[in-house]
């Protein structure tokens, strides 16, 4: 007695469900869409602590051009509801959105494109210069390895050199 192959039941969405193709988490929390949105440390120092987005920053490069690109808000959890008489009643109620040594801070969005825009302007300078050759920064920090020098199509080295050779025995 045998019973043909199983096959496993439909997986269909149950009805009065709507599946979304992009997330909707932004605009349950209440956060607005005009901006946009990150995440921030606390720890001075972070590369990405907060004071550093709280002010008016240069982002750029010799090779790309610089960008003053402007402060960023803390994000705020919106209205406090007062109840009953507090015994801090009266004193300000910080509604910054926080998770643990993280603060929420936002942008219009306009200015994160300008910021992203110049991100891509630096990356694309570092990769040109990469790739023509324009190591110099590179070429000075061979401390403590072991450099060879020769033709890679023979598989071998020519010549073995020395990082103290370099340097000059430092």
């Amino acid at each position: 007695m045998s019973a043909g192959p199983v096959v496993p039941g439909r997986n269909d969405v149950p009805e009065g469900m709507e599946i979304h193709a992009r997330s909707r988490a932004g605009e349950l929390s209440g956060q607005d869409p005009r901006f946009r949105y990150q995440w921030a440390s606390k720890d001075p120092r972070s590369p990405q602590f907060v004071e550093r987005y709280l002010r008016d920053r240069e982002i750029g490069s010799p090779v790309a051009g610089y960008y003053t690109a402007p402060a960023w808000e803390l994000a705020k959890a919106g209205e406090v509801k007062q109840g009953a008489k507090r015994a801090d009643d009266g004193k300000p109620v910080d509604t910054t959105l926080t998770n643990g040594d993280l603060v929420c801070i936002r942008t219009s969005k306009e200015n994160w494109e300008r910021e992203q825009h110049m991100k891509e302007r630096i990356t694309e300078a570092q990769a040109a210069g990469l790739a023509s050759n324009e190591r110099k920064q590179i070429e000075q920090t061979r401390y403590g390895v072991q450099v060879y020098s020769g033709d890679a199509t023979s598989g071998a080295h020519a010549k073995s050199v020395v990082s103290s050779e370099l340097t000059g025995g430092k």
